[in-house]
């Protein structure tokens, strides 16, 4: 009789203990979290283009695939933002070619701008381009245009 009233007597701190010792590594792993965010750049995922490609002059290739935006704040480029596109294209051929025009437009100043990019199926799968720009802070609006037939990718995004 007394070993069982002692566990029952055990019990409450147990699920004290454990309660205490689930609260504490949730507080860990949020502020371990925050730190981490915070001294990653942080990025904005895109909706993705939907394209075609094609070969190189004098070849005939046809491929199709979606390129995969992405922008961030820029560590050490020439200027404070960064756009990448990456390829996801399948063909018949391991020659793709893409390319267009990548645009930007500050909702809140006004500011605007453009690019082109390409990419080749020759740098494999997921090969990726990037191009720097400048908005300034604000709303800033992103267009990635393939100049072959395609549906459009890009959205909005943040600038500090």
């Amino acid at each position: 009789m007394v070993r069982t009233a002692e566990v029952n007597a055990a019990g409450p701190r147990r699920a004290r203990s454990r309660a205490l010792m689930v609260a504490v590594t949730a507080a860990g792993l949020i502020v371990a979290g925050q730190g981490t965010a915070q001294a990653q750049p942080e990025s904005t995922q895109l909706a993705p283009a939907y394209t075609i490609g094609h070969g190189s002059l004098g070849s005939i290739a046809v491929c199709i695939g979606r390129l995969d935006v992405e922008v961030y704040p820029s560590a050490d480029g020439p200027q404070p933002y960064v756009v990448r596109l990456e390829s996801n294209f399948v063909g018949v051929t391991p020659v793709c070619l893409v390319d267009g025009t990548f645009t930007w437009h500050n909702l809140d100043t006004g500011a605007s701008g453009s690019d082109d990019w390409a990419l080749s199926g020759w740098d494999g799968p997921e090969a990726g381009t990037v191009r720097y720009f400048d908005p300034g802070p604000g709303r800033v609006e992103v267009t990635i245009a393939p100049a072959t037939p395609h549906l459009p990718g890009g959205g909005e995004f943040t600038a500090a």
